[in-house]
């Protein structure tokens, strides 16, 4: 074994039958990656909107998802059968009190969706009986145009002890 000084100390030890080899000449491998990229996208049927200057109407029943403000329908939606929610059982034993600001949606069948709590207080009383309440309505739908759309709609419940 001779001194080599621009070798490493650990190397020098090491029988030259155990030292690390230099690597093998990489080779370039051309890889042939075929993606294709899928979007779950809804057929969509559009019109030409007269009362528009340029545009397309595209009727939001046929874009899954949307819906259109209370502000932008010719009819709000009426609820038909509004369920109250219950008041829960624990906040009625501790004389707890409290209002839920929820949102959601009321499809063109004028159920609810896509229902969401924005605000509870306090948080973790009434949530789940507004949640049940809003399920179990059924709504007269918003209307745009003579048709039945979707809309989105905020409301507000209080649990008061009275």
């Amino acid at each position: 074994m001779r001194f080599d000084p621009d070798q490493d100390a650990s190397e020098a030890n090491q029988p030259e039958d155990e030292r690390p080899q230099p690597p093998e000449e990489l080779v370039r491998q051309d890889i042939n990656l075929d993606l294709q990229l899928k979007l779950d996208v809804p057929d969509m049927e559009f019109e030409v909107n007269p009362r528009l200057d340029s545009g397309l109407l595209i009727s939001a029943e046929k874009l899954k998802g949307m819906y259109y403000e209370l502000g932008e329908v010719d009819t709000r939606p009426l609820p038909l059968y509004r369920a109250h929610p219950i008041y829960p059982p624990r906040a009625d034993q501790l004389g707890i009190e409290g209002s839920v600001e929820v949102e959601f949606i009321i499809n063109a069948a004028g159920r609810a969706e896509r229902i969401r709590i924005v605000r509870a207080t306090p948080a973790g009383y009434f949530e789940n009986s507004v949640v049940k309440a809003v399920e179990s309505s059924k709504f007269k739908p918003a209307v745009l145009d003579g048709e039945p759309v979707a809309v989105k709609v905020v409301t507000t419940y209080g649990f008061n002890k009275n």
